[in-house]
């Protein structure tokens, strides 16, 4: 006899890979360790800005394979694509990813953002996971794919400091200047 229950979905692990040679940024990964503990009573979120080429990238994903072991519901990632030549991404179109990531069906998906943004909110009230939102043109690409419960991390990173997010949302801004010298070396080492 078939369960009625249907199957549970699986924990999104959707991190890139870590890149092997990572050098620098003890600063800055320790600043993004503070968002762990930041999330009472308001969701932690950190936003990592800086030139492109600056490694804004590399630092979210190596933190994030760092603490994921902390944040066990899973990591949610998506590449905006706010400075690509395509036009960016709609958020629309993240969180129907988000959401068939965490086991909604494809007929089940609402529609509409708003829709769309209530059931993610709903889907990880209760869960600890990650978010990471790479390569944010503005804050208002980024607020309907913020979760909302205080359990969860978001991370987002863009070229520009998204001083909306910090002013109304409470993100902590992790600024990123280029490697120093002795980094660089390291990295080129």
């Amino acid at each position: 006899e078939a369960s009625a229950e249907p199957d549970a979905a699986p924990v999104p692990a959707q991190l890139p890979a870590a890149v092997a040679a990572f050098a620098g940024r003890d600063a800055e990964l320790e600043r993004l360790d503070g968002l762990l503990d930041a999330g009472e009573p308001a969701m932690a979120v950190g936003v990592i800005c800086g030139a492109a080429g600056t490694g804004k990238t590399s630092l979210a994903v190596q933190w994030a394979h760092r603490v994921a072991d902390r944040l066990p519901d899973g990591q949610l990632y998506v590449n905006l694509r706010g400075y690509a030549t395509a036009p960016p991404m709609r958020p629309i179109e993240a969180l129907t990813g988000f959401l068939r990531s965490l086991g909604v069906p494809a007929d089940r998906v609402p529609p509409n953002e708003t829709a769309a943004a209530d059931l993610f909110r709903t889907l990880l009230a209760q869960r600890r996971t990650l978010v990471v939102l790479d390569n944010a043109r503005d804050a208002e690409q980024v607020r309907p794919l913020l979760p909302g419960g205080t359990r969860c991390v978001v991370l987002v990173t863009s070229r520009h400091k998204l001083g909306g997010l910090v002013a109304q949302e409470g993100a902590h801004h992790v600024p990123l200047d280029p490697l120093p010298a002795d980094s660089a070396r390291a990295l080129l080492g």
